[in-house]
């Protein structure tokens, strides 16, 4: 994962390689020695002779990719072919040379986060498979004995390491690198659902062994709002609209980064977070509102380390994200599924479908939903017959 792109299709150049039949190929290859871009399309082109004959292949779209579409343009050079389109060419790029340039754009497009969450899983894969490996050579079964080899990981991890892989191709088909995906079909090991649930009981005993107000609060926070733990993370003074009490992400800094994020506060959330917007002395807090006591902003290692403390003292083992997971769940035997979707920031109603099946082990829950179903309805059994003899 060191190597770029070039270098790596360097080394797999064939040592005899002379510079002056490079530049050969280069002649009878391309005709304008410089990609340029087409702005009705939004695509980078440069131009080849395949046959005697003038063609344009694609090379990246995106204006702001420039220096990818050299990038690329180099790479068909190096082939000293003549592909018939750029799919080609990438046929000739190694699989972790792929992965290179994947996480390039990951880094340059996305969050630190979700570039961290990538680079873990992807490095980890490329390091069990022959760096020299083309794209049309993996098969699934070099995934599969990669999660053989991660004993310490769970189902869920592992079908997240699947789900990373088959991202990076999925991207590479989107951009024209390649045509299909060879492990577009593979099933992943099934994810584990988050089942555990904290009860009031539960929660109180985990404030009463918590020493810090800061720590406190931020569970407080937590337990009233159901957000993700980075989203509280990461919440400052500009994110919060006072009057409408709540909470707004623009979308450059919102999960998925199409929509604001927006978390309606209710009074105890909204008391919280108006106490940490401000210091001690009276003065606005700068970056993150909710910080330790060391004034450092939380993070999964810190929350983390809170967290096995509390096991330790009480026995009950919870991360930051069953917090979440207690809120919907209780959210859900109250309102409605798509309201609950919304307070959770889901992008449509089907996560909470897929994540929550548990509520069906609650007769109870759902005896007393079917009540509510039917009293709206006329009662039926007053006109139908039954009770005139």
């Amino acid at each position: 994962m060191k190597k770029g792109l070039i270098e790596l299709q360097l080394d797999e150049a064939p040592r005899a390689f002379q510079l002056s039949e490079w530049f050969h190929s280069v002649e009878r290859f391309v005709m304008d020695p410089k990609p340029w871009f087409r702005a009705h399309d939004g695509w980078w082109y440069v131009q080849v002779r395949t046959d005697g004959a003038r063609r344009q292949v694609k090379l990246v779209k995106g204006q702001e990719n420039e220096a990818e579409a050299v990038r690329r343009w180099h790479q068909l050079m190096l082939t000293g072919d003549s592909p018939q389109s750029i799919a080609d060419a990438a046929r000739a790029m190694s699989l972790i040379g792929l992965v290179d340039v994947f996480l390039d754009y990951v880094k340059r497009e996305l969050s630190p986060a979700t570039f961290d969450y990538y680079e873990l899983f992807l490095s980890s894969f490329c390091r069990t498979i022959d760096r020299r490996m083309q794209i049309p050579a993996l098969k699934p079964f070099h995934v599969t004995a990669w999660l053989a080899k991660k004993t310490g990981w769970n189902t869920s991890t592992k079908h997240n390491g699947v789900r990373a892989v088959k991202r990076a191709l999925k991207w590479a088909m989107e951009e024209g690198y390649i045509e299909t995906s060879p492990i577009a079909h593979m099933k992943a090991p099934p994810k584990l659902r988050r089942e555990t649930i904290i009860t009031p009981e539960q929660f109180q005993l985990i404030l009463s062994v918590s020493r810090d107000q800061c720590f406190k609060d931020l569970l407080l926070f937590l337990w009233h709002t159901g957000v993700r733990p980075q989203e509280a993370a990461k919440i400052e003074r500009r994110h919060v609209d006072p009057n409408l009490r709540r909470i707004v992400f623009p979308p450059s800094e919102a999960k998925g980064k199409k929509a604001p994020r927006v978390i309606y506060l209710s009074d105890p959330a909204f008391e919280i977070v108006s106490q940490h917007m401000v210091t001690r002395k009276g003065h606005p807090v700068e970056g993150a509102i909710f910080k330790n006591v060391m004034r450092r902003p939380w993070n999964k290692d810190s929350l983390n380390c809170r967290f096995r403390r509390i096991k330790q003292k009480t026995g009950i083992s919870v991360c930051a994200y069953h917090f979440r997971h207690s809120f919907a769940t209780n959210a859900l035997q109250n309102l409605d599924p798509i309201t609950v979707s919304v307070l959770m920031g889901h992008s449509d109603a089907t996560t909470l479908a897929r994540t929550y099946q548990h509520l069906a082990k609650k007769p109870e829950y759902l005896q007393k939903a079917a009540q509510q179903a039917i009293t709206s309805q006329p009662n039926v059994l007053e006109t139908d017959g039954r009770n005139n003899g």
